[in-house]
């Protein structure tokens, strides 16, 4: 008799050990489905929010109050054409207002933050030309481009240019995970005799600029600054 209850207690035993283990994978493939959906709740939500944030502009060349571009930059310092160091940072640059300038003629101010420290420009528009100056005073040319883009089209970049820039083609560019069909590449050199510098950018309609690549190879100064920038995220008007 002791042998035979033996028998049924340990079936008894095995029963509730395999019916315990049987509850325990239960309760963890629920968790392993809540924890799956959540994920994928979180993803969406991420997937959802970036869409948002990247609105494009209803103009070939953005130009209005409100417009937001956050850029990703990368910055090699040389010394006599030694690299001596690098860093990586982020800019955002927006268009915060619009202002009259000194005789008449409107602007629009672009805004650069930097990290430690901000930088303005005012940009005019006139026809075809769009131009970026340092300030409202003297309106020294940084830049300028004229729209709307077309392959071949070339003009001169900045002050006392001896050269152009041309727009080379127009083609599809990776930048970071965003892929920008049909963008303009402009590339040339600007600049005076002393302070020539190489221009290669990426422009995409409703958007702006995506790349750019400034080096100052025929810059006559002992250190200098290769400086790229990449787009990250967007919002226009």
């Amino acid at each position: 008799m002791d042998f035979f209850c033996k028998i049924k207690l340990n079936s008894i035993k095995c029963q509730s050990l395999a019916t315990y283990v049987l509850n325990k994978l239960s309760v963890q493939k629920t968790v392993m489905k809540v924890l799956f959906f959540s994920l994928m709740l979180v993803l969406l939500t991420l997937g959802c929010h970036k869409n948002k944030s990247n609105i494009t502009s209803n103009e070939s060349f953005p130009n209005k109050v409100g417009d937001t571009w956050h850029y990703l930059v990368y910055d090699t310092t040389l010394v006599y054409n030694d690299t001596t160091a690098f860093s990586q940072y982020n800019l955002d640059v927006s268009i915060v207002a619009d202002t009259t300038l000194p005789g008449g003629g409107t602007a629009t101010v672009w805004k650069y933050q930097y990290p430690g420290h901000a930088d303005t420009s005012f940009v005019i528009q006139s026809g075809d030309t769009i131009r970026f100056l340092y300030n409202a005073n003297n309106l020294s040319l940084i830049r300028q481009y004229i729209i709307p883009f077309s392959v071949n089209s070339s003009w001169a970049y900045s002050y006392c240019d001896i050269n152009k820039v041309k727009v080379i083609e127009r083609t599809a560019i990776q930048v970071g995970q965003t892929n920008f069909l049909n963008s303009f590449h402009l590339f040339g050199s600007a600049g005076c005799p002393d302070g020539i510098f190489g221009v290669d950018e990426w422009f995409a309609d409703n958007i702006g600029l995506v790349k750019s690549y400034y080096n100052p190879f025929g810059e006559l100064i002992i250190t200098k600054h290769i400086i790229s920038w990449l787009l990250v995220s967007y919002s226009l008007k």
